[in-house]
């Protein structure tokens, strides 16, 4: 079974749907991390 040129498009758009869900999902928690640094690197003059 050879898939056509839509249907490898479809699959992409399936992987890129999932890779950006997992990437939003985590979003908040990197969100957190890169806050505290830079409060951390921010030293009120």
């Amino acid at each position: 079974m050879v898939l056509g040129i839509q249907d490898q498009q479809v699959v992409f758009g399936i992987i890129g749907l999932l890779c950006l869900s997992v990437a939003i999902s985590t979003i908040p928690k990197f969100e957190k991390k890169i806050a505290t640094w830079l409060a951390a690197i921010k030293i009120p003059n």
